[in-house]
């Protein structure tokens, strides 16, 4: 039987957070595709049919680091002042990166 969308939706997401967990409280050393399976309560199997290997589960996590900057910076208040509006992105930008550093 197959599995629908948005299962396999819900499964992706949690492996590329439970990868995100890992980078945060161990480090690169971590990012085993075992251990990214294990803390997402799910089988190896299901990292490398969403994801083929650690190469694709790697670059979906550094699309989500991406994607979520991206959100991070369209809160930030765009003023006329061209001067205030990169200072303004500049600290979103740090405030991100600091809050986020496995990213």
């Amino acid at each position: 039987m197959a599995t629908p969308t948005r299962e396999r939706d819900t499964v992706r997401t949690e492996l590329i957070e439970a990868a995100i967990r890992l980078l945060a409280d161990q480090g690169t050393e971590a990012l085993v595709l075992r251990r990214v399976a294990s803390a997402a309560h799910v089988s190896t199997m299901c990292v490398y049919s969403r994801f083929g290997d650690k190469v694709g589960l790697i670059n979906a996590v550094y699309t989500a680091g991406f994607e979520r900057l991206a959100l991070a910076l369209t809160t930030v208040e765009h003023p006329h002042d061209p001067l205030r509006r990169i200072m303004n992105l500049g600290l979103a930008y740090r405030r991100f990166a600091v809050a986020n550093t496995a990213l």
